[in-house]
């Protein structure tokens, strides 16, 4: 009887712990997605510059520094997410505690506060340049939301930091 039932916990267990990594996998298709949707943004993005310029010929001449500006928040949004597929891969191999993990979140952090940094020169940029457009708006908008998943990916950082720190403490106390 105690092994039917120790089958059943065993199988159970296995059933749990399969779970997470089902999703893991999900998410990393889901990421692989985003980042070649990110690529043919920023294919489109410089497309849309020579749109622009040809339509609205009174401002032509920001063509080059938005679309670098645009540009470089496209190549860091894509780094940051190639690094989450590193990140998904610690988390499927049971190494999500680890120093890897701490400075793959801490370099994510970083890529998206120099998006916040480039959407703030953009918004500045554009004011010089064109009175009451309706892009800073998004923009702004955008900043915002690099603020806060530059927080949360910061937070995250010290936080698997101090739990790995916490568990070499334990390890080296037993």
């Amino acid at each position: 009887m105690d092994n039917n039932i120790t089958a059943k916990q065993n199988y159970e267990f296995i059933k749990v712990n399969k779970f997470p990594k089902i999703i893991s996998l999900i998410l990393a298709i889901g990421m692989i997605l985003i980042i070649s949707l990110s690529i043919r943004i920023g294919i489109f993005l410089e497309e849309y510059s020579h749109f622009e310029a040809h339509y609205n010929p009174e401002i032509a001449h920001m063509r080059i520094p938005v679309l670098i500006i645009t540009e470089s928040i496209v190549v860091l949004f894509i780094l940051a997410a190639i690094l989450s597929l590193f990140l998904i891969l610690n988390f499927i191999k049971d190494n999500f505690f680890s120093k890897n993990s701490v400075i793959l979140l801490t370099v994510m952090s970083i890529c998206f506060l120099i998006m916040m940094i480039l959407g703030i020169v953009l918004i500045i940029y554009t004011m010089l340049n064109i009175k009451g457009s309706i892009t800073n708006f998004w923009v702004l908008l955008g900043v915002g939301i690099s603020f806060i998943v530059t927080c949360v990916f910061a937070l995250a950082a010290n936080l698997i930091n101090q739990a790995r720190k916490y568990k070499d403490e334990n390890e080296l106390t037993v």
